[in-house]
């Protein structure tokens, strides 16, 4: 391995034993951001769309 690969493992081990110290801290990660509500955007759920959709039919 040179020295950047070396550094580079050195920065990645680091990282992780952050991570991991943060985690036994109680502090929450990233992906433990409540989830935004979905739009719904399919015309089987839109009334509207639904109502647009049958009119232009006839």
């Amino acid at each position: 391995m040179g020295i950047e690969d070396t550094y580079v493992a050195y920065c990645f081990d680091q990282a992780l034993l952050e991570y991991v110290f943060r985690l036994r801290k109680g502090e929450k990660t990233l992906n433990d951001k409540p989830k935004k509500k979905k739009i719904r955007n399919s015309m089987e759920e839109n009334t509207g769309m639904k109502l647009l959709m049958n009119l232009q039919k006839n």
